[in-house]
């Protein structure tokens, strides 16, 4: 029986993302290789008990370095006497555990990644790549300048995939991988309805939601304006944001912003997982509203739950949604209006035709974007650039 290779992971985030949970159901559905994982103190609690892991290590210099703050000489040491020390470990991660690939979760790990393998140039690296950077950010500029290191880079999305490709040259070994979702666990509507009643208790409107990380990012003000704009249309519904913020400051204005306008919205803060698949059945629109997206986990998991979606035509989504066939876009630069109309002519819609699209959705979701699927491309990538 051939031996299964091993594989270090590097995970560079002190919160936990989209990344981080995408990275955890990848490793506890891949049976062909070993992994060991260096990440922040933070979030190493995550990993523990997922499958095919063999070791979970942790440093305290695993963090984002704020570039910004490279101009004072005093940071620069700082970033790197960090570097130092984490290769430092790697190495002896590497060599403990007989390593024979190194893979960056994060666009951050590309440092460490590229740079081990100038130390290492026997060891194979792969790194993902889940952001649209920008050409002259800091990240843009060193994987131009070291992209020979890596052995294969991914990408979430054929918009991010293009992107980088302008960067680094059409001749760059990029692979778009979407991230994948897990098949439907029906134990989270036995309870029907629970998730909502928490929330709303007697709730008898329609109810529109976003799902997101409050940042800048991700425009829930878009949203709000939106749902002031619809009661030009009708009052009968009720709109809820879902999820938290680093940001106190934004959601304090976003918050205010809704009491002044009266309207009919719930801040819900972070919800459980469970929570959220609970309540996706009780949805009757989901908007995403963001200024980019690489890719969208919660736009695949709603379909998946048979939630209809509105999104903004943006990056990464449009590798998800068909117009007008198993959800809908709104354009990137649409008014307030437009876009109010826009829900309002969904929410009018037959309920016949609601279904197909949430149908259309469904089969979508589970024809290209479960976690086997990113697996087994994955998988195949690694085995192609032959870790021996």
């Amino acid at each position: 029986m051939k031996l299964k290779s091993n594989i270090l992971i590097l995970n560079q985030s002190e919160i936990i993302g989209g990344a981080e949970l995408a990275l955890k159901h990848f490793i506890n559905d891949n049976d062909d290789f070993i992994f060991a994982i260096l990440t922040d103190p933070k979030i190493s609690t995550l990993y523990n008990g997922t499958r095919n892991i063999s070791n979970i290590y942790t440093s305290n210099h695993f963090k984002k370095f704020p570039f910004k703050k490279l101009k004072d000489m005093i940071y620069i040491f700082s970033f790197i006497y960090s570097i130092i020390i984490n290769l430092l470990i790697i190495h002896k991660i590497v060599k403990n555990n007989k390593i024979q690939l190194i893979y960056g979760n994060n666009s951050y790990d590309c440092i460490l990644v590229s740079l081990y393998k100038i130390l290492s140039p026997k060891l194979k690296t792969v790194q993902h790549i889940h952001d649209t950077l920008p050409e002259k950010s800091f990240l843009a500029k060193w994987i131009k300048i070291f992209k020979k290191r890596f052995d294969h880079i991914l990408v979430p999305s054929t918009h991010t995939a293009a992107h980088l490709k302008l960067i680094l040259g059409k001749e760059s070994q990029i692979s778009v991988v979407h991230n994948g979702i897990n098949l439907i666990d029906a134990s989270h509507t036995k309870n029907k309805s629970h998730t909502l009643h928490k929330l709303i208790p007697d709730n008898k409107k329609l109810i529109i939601a976003t799902i997101c990380r409050i940042d800048r990012n991700k425009r829930v003000d878009i949203f709000i304006d939106s749902l002031n704009e619809l009661l030009n249309f009708r009052n009968d519904f009720t709109g809820i944001i879902i999820g938290e913020s680093d940001d106190d400051d934004l959601l304090k204005s976003l918050q205010t912003r809704a009491a002044v306008m009266k309207l009919p919205v719930y801040f819900s803060g972070q919800l459980y997982h469970n929570e959220i698949l609970n309540l996706y059945q009780d949805i009757d629109l989901l908007m995403i509203n963001s200024d980019s997206e690489t890719f969208s986990l919660v736009t695949i998991e709603a379909m998946q739950n048979k939630c209809v979606v509105l999104a903004r035509r943006v990056g990464g989504i449009n590798d998800i949604i068909i117009d007008n066939n198993n959800g809908f876009f709104y354009d990137y630069n649409a008014d307030i209006k437009t876009i109010a109309e826009k829900i309002n002519a969904i929410l009018q819609m037959k309920n016949s035709e609601k279904e197909q699209i949430k149908k259309n959705a469904y089969m979508h979701v589970e024809k290209n974007f479960l976690n086997k699927h990113k697996v087994e491309k994955i998988n195949k990538i690694f085995y192609e650039i032959d870790m021996k």
